[in-house]
């Protein structure tokens, strides 16, 4: 649908009736570049549309977010991994901070009483779910993880609210065709993020998008299996990034473009079809489809 200010949003947030004592949002935070994030004034719109409601943001820490890491060192990789990493967890701490009051974030989430809560905070605190219950729950539902470590990745808090909380995925439309594996990212490719790696190259390494379906299909279907009650947004209200992180980088400003509906395969469908581009040739969406069709979880 077409958005063109506040109005237009929360009416089409309304028309989903919320009525879960809380909200979870996970919106799209990599840097502050045009185009490569939740712009502030869309996260403020959403918490605004919801006035009932008990309200947390899930995000993951990446280096990318705040000012650029500088490599120093020959094991500057291990900075960046989920292992490795947590002894630069003040860093990530500090660049957190920096990035949500540079962008106004911060800001926004106090005005509206909004939780922040950090997944890659929650796994190196061990404050995260046992995975044995978290395998349990998801292959009773048919799913079978390809990467175990990944069923240990979901804060408690969270998961405590499990039957209290709607999911909202709040992604920012992007076209990538110049990485033809990945084609597009929407609804589903947002969830990417709640992955704690600090940099999840792990899963593409050497920016190889081909084998990003199973990790992204794990975390994909333990929040959709988990969550019963979920609202799937992917916009372009204010910019649509296209070829971001490329040398041809562009975006497109104004196009007030917004998809929102209970299946984020008809969401990412949508999103193509104004891309230009065909779902079934992006990799990772083929793979994680081919999986629905077998479990239904959305028909």
């Amino acid at each position: 649908m077409r958005v063109t200010c506040k109005l237009d949003f929360i009416r089409s947030v309304k028309q989903f009736n919320i009525s879960t004592e809380y909200a979870i949002i996970k919106p799209n935070w990599i840097t502050d570049r045009k185009g490569e994030y939740t712009e502030p004034e869309l996260l403020e719109w959403l918490l605004e549309a919801l006035p009932d409601q008990k309200k947390i943001i899930v995000e993951s820490y990446t280096p990318w977010r705040g000012y650029i890491y500088i490599s120093k060192s020959e094991d500057d990789e291990l900075k960046v991994d989920l292992v490795g990493g947590k002894a630069y967890w003040d860093f990530y701490k500090e660049m957190d901070l920096d990035y949500l009051a540079r962008t106004g974030i911060g800001d926004i989430l106090n005005r509206y009483n909004a939780v922040y809560i950090n997944i890659t905070d929650h796994f190196w605190s061990g404050n995260c779910i046992e995975k044995s219950v978290i395998q349990h729950e998801i292959e009773q539902q048919g799913y079978t993880f390809h990467h175990p470590e990944i069923a240990g990745f979901m804060p408690v808090k969270l998961y405590e609210l499990k039957e209290r909380a709607t999911l909202i995925n709040l992604s920012k439309i992007k076209r990538q065709k110049y990485y033809p594996e990945v084609g597009f990212g929407g609804a589903i490719k947002n969830l990417f993020g709640l992955l704690p790696h600090p940099s999840r190259s792990i899963f593409h390494p050497n920016n190889d998008f081909t084998n990003l379906g199973p990790a992204l299909a794990d975390i994909f279907f333990m929040y959709a299996l988990i969550f019963k009650e979920a609202l799937w947004i992917a916009e372009g209200i204010k910019t649509i990034g296209k070829e971001l992180y490329t040398p041809v980088r562009s975006v497109e400003e104004g196009k007030g473009v917004l998809f929102a509906g209970r299946d984020p395969f008809k969401v990412d469908q949508d999103v193509c079809g104004i891309l230009g581009v065909n779902p079934l040739l992006s990799k990772y969406y083929l793979y994680i489809k081919q999986i629905e069709n077998e479990l239904h979880v959305f028909s």
